[in-house]
């Protein structure tokens, strides 16, 4: 029995049966504007993940009664996901791909849609171990972690121009129990010798894999609020004049840095999807594919180098 749950069913002051607590918290988010399964799938996962329990043990556990304090706890994080500040900021944590990330406003928060990248990369690996990967604008590392994990012993290396990014990077390395070598650099100004500089033991990639900044400073409208209010811009917005810069320029390193046969994968703005592939055509990679996500929306790009 979980600390924060009394044994009987009779609430002290300030108590509430857990049932109740999470009908509150749904009620709560609904009045808020969220919309109905939106805001129960989030109520539970605020009860769920603040008592440490799963959905089984929140069902069964219906009738304990809930010790005032967590009760009150439980209304404060309710309250600022009401305002809309993202439940994976406030609960300082986020799942993909079946493991825990630790998530500030200093990264973006992981979406399922990245996990069909890491997939992809993880198909194009199949059995063979040791492989070389590059994951550059990383944020919280979750695809250089995952690939990390799910690879057999690879030299994982990921990049970051933000050191309060790499900061949760490597704090999600160490949660999930891999090896990741975080490196401070901005991917705009790094060239194909960047191996040299940082003493790397290879030169050639198998794997590079990016989700960088697309949106323009201009389409800022477009964006929905509770990213623009709560997510870090210098991970969703280019600044100057040409959204499709991070591309282009991590499409020349790839053309660069891949081993023949390595392989790019992109998270890409489906609305410029026709530039990207063809600066990854021009930087020297073939067999260039735009893939949709589960939405149908084409994301991803990937490319590979020639034999």
């Amino acid at each position: 029995m979980t600390p924060d749950l009394e044994s009987n069913a009779t609430a002290p002051a300030g108590g509430q049966p857990l049932g109740e607590a999470v009908r509150d918290i749904i009620a709560t988010l609904k009045d808020a504007g969220i919309d109905d399964n939106e805001a129960k799938a989030t109520g539970r996962l605020i009860v769920e993940d603040f008592l440490g329990i799963d959905q089984v043990k929140l069902i069964t556990s219906s009738e304990r009664v809930l010790l005032p304090e967590t009760v009150a706890n439980l209304r404060a994080i309710t309250s600022r996901v009401a305002t809309g500040e993202p439940v994976q900021y406030v609960l300082g944590k986020a799942r993909f791909m079946g493991r825990t990330f630790v998530v500030n406003p200093s990264v973006l928060i992981p979406r399922p849609e990245t996990a069909m990248l890491v997939d992809m990369a993880i198909e194009f690996a199949d059995d063979r171990s040791e492989l070389r990967v590059l994951d550059l604008c990383t944020g919280s590392g979750c695809i250089a972690v995952s690939l990390a994990a799910a690879l057999k012993f690879p030299d994982v290396t990921a990049i970051d121009i933000s050191e309060k990014a790499l900061e949760v990077a490597e704090q999600n390395a160490a949660l999930n129990k891999v090896k990741v070598r975080f490196l401070k650099d901005d991917v705009l100004a790094m060239t194909s010798e960047f191996t040299d500089e940082y003493n790397l033991p290879v030169n050639k990639f198998d794997i590079i894999t990016c989700n960088p900044p697309y949106i323009a400073e201009w389409e800022k409208d477009s964006v929905d609020k509770n990213v623009l209010d709560h997510e870090p811009h210098y991970a969703l917005f280019v600044e100057g004049s040409d959204p499709a810069l991070f591309f282009k320029r991590v499409a020349e390193l790839a053309g660069d840095c891949l081993a023949p046969g390595g392989r790019l994968f992109f998270e890409i703005d489906p609305g410029r999807r026709e530039i990207i592939q063809k600066a990854i055509e021009y930087f020297g990679l073939r067999d260039v594919e735009i893939l949709r996500d589960f939405n149908g929306i084409y994301r991803f790009a990937i490319g590979t180098k020639n034999i």
